[in-house]
């Protein structure tokens, strides 16, 4: 039976060198592309496709949060992030948003159609490369230097100019309850105990651009 694929990136060449590794795989079929996140959560909960072939670095919402949108609603999506980050931060990242795996931009095409035919299996997958990181990122406690993504950092930001959680729902379109529970998992992993302690770290790490 032929898995339908969707296929998440900004690079038009990137889409075409996949499109081109797909060619010849009966079993897979790319059935709709996406240059951005937001268009790739409308076109997976459209489509439905078996898998998700997501980008993680995109203009306007990045991969990580378009697998936290299409997970929430569609806990069946099955997402293989492809990107060219391979560091830690951004591999656990993606496993806590629930892609399902990752393999580096730097694969071979068996590797990534091993990886994609996996997926749609329901299994795990994780490129050996990508496993390595992810083992010497626990044994190593760098977990906590996991990158915040977009959303983070313009919740943050908004944080750190006195909005609400529930302004900033509005403003971001997300609920409130979503906001606050991003708010209390930064400060989780940033140690921080209370908004005063995020505002700080921003200013110290000049995570966002305060407008004052």
């Amino acid at each position: 039976m032929t898995k339908h694929v969707l296929v998440v990136d900004d690079h038009a060449m990137m889409r075409d060198a996949i499109r081109a590794i797909f060619r010849d795989t009966p079993d897979l079929r790319i059935v709709a592309e996406a240059s951005e996140g937001s268009e790739a959560v409308d076109k997976a909960l459209d489509l439905r496709p078996d898998v998700i072939l997501m980008d993680i670095s995109m203009p306007s919402m990045d991969g990580i949060e378009a697998c936290h949108r299409i997970l929430t609603n569609d806990p069946g999506a099955k997402i293989l992030i492809l990107s060219k980050h391979d560091t830690a931060g951004y591999v656990l990242s993606a496993i806590e948003a629930g892609a399902a795996g990752y393999v580096p931009k730097t694969a071979t095409s068996e590797e990534l159609l091993s990886a994609v035919a996996a997926t749609a299996r329901g299994d795990s997958f994780l490129h050996p490369s990508i496993a390595a990181v992810v083992l010497e990122a626990f044994r190593d406690h760098k977990v906590r230097k996991r990158p915040m993504t977009e959303t983070d950092k313009k919740i943050l930001d908004l944080v750190t100019q006195s909005y609400t959680s529930k302004e900033i729902g509005r403003l971001l379109r997300l609920s409130e309850r979503t906001v606050a529970a991003r708010r209390v998992r930064m400060m989780n992993r940033l140690h921080e105990h209370n908004v005063a302690g995020l505002v700080k770290f921003a200013v110290r790490t000049h995570a966002v651009s305060l407008d004052i």
